[in-house]
């Protein structure tokens, strides 16, 4: 009974995993995006140097306050040195002043933080955009499959309707054979895009793990929409969400930081030291053994071979290239904002062209297949109209997909999103 009990269990877990195994998992864009950023390796890596990099900054603070000890043993003396006695005493020390060296460590690890933290921030957002990229690809291959059905279901009618015109001796076998070519040539077609749907599917499962399940399904649909804003809304922005520009400033920030490393090597450095305790024999008084030391010394140093001045002209270099290199930064940003958006802006116009002519296109044909009832047009026409209606549909679907990969162009270029209005 017991054995029965357990093969039964082992069924039901075999079965479920089954299931969960073949079972499609339909997924929406913002899904995807929210598992993507959540799973992928490379962010998780990002993550915890930011926790390292985290904890060094809170390492520098240390240097804020005393240090304090024991130290104990024993201590030979004497001419011979065959004397022995013991020693143990306390010690604190603590550093007043160094020419502000720990604060300007403190800000330069801060610095460094911030940027790992804006370097992560880019990426999640930049996989966001390869997820939604893979995920747009898929369904405009399945609305190209979805249009390919479509177009051989269309043919398929004509070809039995020019049979039944065949029979009333108004059409031959080679308006018929024209008919059965496009067909095999629409098939093939068919397969090809089938094959293009499937891989796109594999490329948007890669990023998101493996543990999302084999068969993924995106959901949603590709949509009209037009850019809102005008271009100088846009080059307005640059300076505070375009990575390359920020990422620029921040190292100008720094460079400009560590220049206070070389100014403190003009300052002196003062420190306080007490002991208390049981010292070594050539450090005790005469009197007593118990004793207590107060140092406070300042260490500044006269001459370092010229060390502080080279270093200053290094920081100097260091900073004037950082700033032409932000400078830089800045008007590649300008110049790839402005191409993005004009292509963008063109992409829409041609989908609102596209628009129109899908609705003319369909009126032709409707036309075109009426006039072939009665007579007026041939087989030949009749394949064209339907060709041109088909193509008119293909090319929207284009355009709107080009729409969405220039729109994914300039998110990645001004490093947010962009406002859009959708056309019903």
């Amino acid at each position: 009974m017991i054995v029965t009990n357990y093969s039964i269990l082992i069924c039901l877990l075999l079965a479920t995993c089954f299931y969960r195994a073949s079972a499609e998992e339909k997924i929406s864009l913002e899904m995807a995006k929210q598992y993507a950023i959540k799973r992928n390796y490379h962010l998780r890596s990002l993550r915890f140097n930011n926790d390292a990099l985290e904890a060094q900054s809170d390492r520098l603070n240390s240097s804020y306050f005393p240090k304090f000890g024991l130290v104990g043993g024993v201590n030979s003396y004497g001419e011979i040195a065959k004397d022995v006695g013991p020693l143990g005493y306390t010690y604190l020390k603590y550093n007043l002043f160094n020419g502000y060296r720990d604060q300007v460590q403190l800000d330069l690890s801060q610095i460094e933080l911030k940027k790992a933290e804006m370097i992560l921030n880019n990426e999640e957002f930049n996989i966001g955009l390869d997820v939604e990229k893979a995920f747009h690809t898929y369904i405009y291959f399945r609305d190209l499959l979805d249009l390919q059905s479509m177009a051989l279901d269309l043919n398929g009618k004509h070809k039995l309707l020019v049979k039944k015109t065949k029979k009333a001796g108004l059409s031959s076998d080679t308006d018929v054979m024209e008919f059965e070519i496009k067909d095999a040539i629409l098939s093939s077609d068919l397969e090809f895009i089938k094959q293009n749907l499937e891989e796109t599917r594999i490329s948007l499962k890669k990023l998101l793990g493996d543990e999302i399940g084999s068969k993924v399904i995106p959901v949603g649909a590709i949509q009209h929409q037009h850019l809102k804003g005008k271009l100088m809304t846009y080059l307005d922005r640059i300076k505070e969400s375009s990575f390359p520009v920020k990422l620029s400033a921040l190292e100008l920030k720094s460079a400009a930081t560590q220049a206070g490393l070389w100014k403190s090597s003009w300052l002196p450095r003062i420190d306080l030291e007490v002991q208390a305790g049981l010292f070594p024999v050539e450090s005790r008084g005469e009197e007593r053994e118990f004793n207590t030391n107060i140092m406070l010394t300042a260490n500044f140093e006269l001459f370092s071979g010229f060390e502080s001045q080279n270093q200053r002209r290094i920081q100097n270099s260091v900073f004037a290239k950082y700033q032409n290199n932000l400078k830089g930064k800045i008007l590649f940003s300008i110049s790839e904002m402005e191409t993005f958006f004009r292509r963008l802006k063109t992409v829409e116009r041609r989908v609102d062209l596209e628009e129109h002519n899908v609705e003319r296109s369909r009126t032709y044909y409707e036309g075109v297949k009426k006039e072939y009832l009665r007579g007026y047009k041939n087989s030949a026409d009749l394949a064209s109209a339907s060709d041109r209606y088909t193509e008119s549909i293909k090319r929207k679907i284009q355009f709107m997909f080009e729409f969405l990969i220039q729109k994914l162009k300039l998110e990645r270029s001004l490093g947010a999103k962009v406002d859009v209005e959708i056309i019903e």
